[in-house]
């Protein structure tokens, strides 16, 4: 945690935040992606909303690795076991 910025780690989470209830407010469904994205492939209704949002989630980092000269600088773990207990939390949190 040697480059922990809590600033900056605010800002993302009440970006996060407030994207997911204007989702809500708007779509009135859950910003979840495991379901959108499994809405996109197997179900016909609100394809294109969920098409758009998963675009926006590859297209969001292209533009700001365009708009900033690279990739994000952080690093993660060396850690294999570390990886996959993280994945599987991931994964329950999802269900």
């Amino acid at each position: 945690m040697y480059n922990f910025t809590p600033v900056s780690a605010m800002l993302g989470g009440l970006i996060i935040g407030v994207s997911v209830v204007l989702f809500f407010y708007t779509t009135g469904r859950m910003a979840g992606i495991s379901g959108i994205f499994a809405n996109t492939v197997t179900t016909k209704t609100n394809r294109s909303s969920n098409l758009l949002f998963l675009l926006g989630l590859v297209v969001g980092p292209l533009i700001y690795f365009y708009t900033t000269n690279g990739p994000a600088n952080f690093k993660i773990t060396d850690s294999l076991v570390l990886i996959i207990i993280g994945g599987l939390l991931v994964g329950l949190g999802t269900r």
